[in-house]
């Protein structure tokens, strides 16, 4: 008589990756990780983030939350004179779709 084997079931059971996976979770954790770099960054070795947000409050929860944004408008803010306006605020608003995308995909990788 041959063994008989049975496919584990719930957090045992084995899930086949796609490369289109891996692709995803290296984009996404990149996502999330080059802009943090950035803000640790701009703290550390100058004083553009202190300068750009009056309090430590927003750059934090911007550092949790929306890394992209809270780097792209402390980067705009320098990169002008004090203050972000015009084409800039355009800059920033594709910085929250990069938010967006970031949460979005990582919901979307979780999912499958």
């Amino acid at each position: 008589m041959s063994p008989q084997y049975v496919q584990p079931v719930g957090p045992q059971a084995r899930r086949e990756v796609s490369n289109g996976q891996i692709i995803g979770w290296t984009l996404v954790s990149l996502s999330m990780l080059w802009p943090r770099v950035v803000i640790l960054a701009f703290w550390f070795f100058g004083s553009t983030l202190g300068k750009a947000y009056s309090s430590w409050v927003i750059p934090v929860i911007g550092f949790v939350i929306a890394p992209w944004t809270t780097m792209t408008y402390a980067f705009m803010w320098g990169l002008s004179s004090d203050r972000v306006s015009g084409i800039e605020w355009l800059f920033v608003g594709i910085a929250v779709l990069f938010d967006l995308w970031t949460w979005g995909g990582l919901q979307r990788l979780r999912g499958s």
